[in-house]
């Protein structure tokens, strides 16, 4: 039977049964077992497409109880709504909470497992029918999840840790948050890999499946820096498991992919991109840190280079690429890739920021 308290079934005289919205019959003639199997839904699922929706959303539903005092308007229903398609906040922060793990503290850490359903893409998808695809981005989507951020926190609701984690602060219908915490936003500046996507997930038969490119099998990075495109491109690096980076190349003076790929691998590109980001993670773990100096000690100084070379071998990357037509098309598909990957935390420190418009 429905958690929600609005909702319950009824029999009627002729022997169906009817879902009620507190006392408002929003699907009639169904059998009771129908009846039983389709009340687990939320109020917001129950009305999509019924008369009622405009009801529930615009909140005239609880009108009487508002006006009594008895309950706040954002309390009972938080519609958020882009272009026709619109879901209640509240249900969505009750699947969120559902699927979180319990903290010490008492709030709840949302982190949903690479390749499962669980990403606020696909609840979003399902709470409001938007359409989704696993490897592009749908505007409608998009925007809906944009605006899910900004009233998650906006509400007190949730501290965002980075681009697809966030702690909860409180339970489903509490009054106050749990404990407040200062929000991380460390890895939106900086990129810092808390929660990533499995290469796996998104690979088929050896290849990238992302943005409907034609994507290279996946190389060490030796490898791919003597036989990447000299076109130029986008491409991907992985570290493990996990997608880390995105790039693109323009045309190098004809070397393209490969003359990137060439500068990271020769450690000529220690101060941005993929190199920077490498660089950054070395000088983190103590025990690269430890054999470098050890190396200083016995071997002499080494030049900037040499470190950068270490640090890009240190993190074990792999590579594939697609090749594009001209520097201007490669920009375009980089920028798409990172949309689609906005929810993933790369290394990569500038992100695209797309409106909801």
């Amino acid at each position: 039977m429905s958690t929600h308290p609005d909702v319950r079934i009824e029999p009627g005289p002729d022997g169906s049964w009817s879902l009620m919205l507190r006392e408002r019959p929003v699907v009639t003639g169904l059998s009771r077992e129908q009846a039983e199997r389709e009340a687990i839904k939320t109020p917001s699922e129950l009305v999509l497409g019924t008369p009622f929706a405009d009801d529930w959303f615009n909140r005239g539903y609880a009108a009487q109880r508002i006006t009594e005092g008895s309950v706040r308007a954002e309390d009972v229903c938080d519609p958020i709504e882009y272009q026709g398609y619109r879901f209640d906040l509240f249900d969505l922060y009750d699947r969120m909470w559902g699927i979180s793990e319990a903290l010490e503290d008492g709030t709840r850490l949302f982190r949903p497992k690479p390749g499962s359903r669980q990403a606020l893409k696909w609840l979003i998808a399902d709470l409001s029918g938007t359409p989704a695809d696993s490897r592009k981005t749908m505007p409608e989507n998009n925007a809906l999840r944009h605006a899910t951020h900004a009233r998650l926190q906006e509400r007190g609701w949730s501290e965002r840790i980075n681009q697809v984690s966030f702690r909860l602060l409180r339970e489903p219908g509490g009054d106050d948050a749990v404990v407040p915490i200062k929000t991380v936003d460390a890895a939106e500046e900086d990129g810092e890999a808390i929660v990533d996507v499995e290469a796996d997930d998104v690979t088929e038969s050896g290849r990238l499946r992302l943005g409907e490119f034609e994507w290279s099998t996946w190389q060490d990075l030796d490898s791919a820096a003597r036989e990447a495109t000299k076109h130029p491109g986008v491409y991907l690096a992985r570290s493990g498991r996990d997608i880390v980076y995105v790039g693109m190349a323009g045309e190098r003076r004809g070397m393209g992919v490969r003359g990137r790929l060439q500068t990271y691998a020769r450690g000529r590109g220690a101060v941005s991109g993929l190199g920077e980001a490498a660089l950054d993670r070395a000088f983190a773990d103590p025990a690269w840190l430890a054999s470098r100096l050890a190396s200083l000690h016995a071997e002499g100084p080494a030049r900037s280079k040499e470190w950068a070379r270490d640090a890009i071998r240190h993190v074990n990357l792999q590579v594939c690429w697609t090749a594009a037509p001209d520097a201007e098309t490669a920009k375009a598909w980089e920028h798409s890739i990172l949309l689609e990957l906005e929810d993933v935390a790369l290394w990569n420190r500038a992100r695209p920021r797309q409106t909801s418009e």
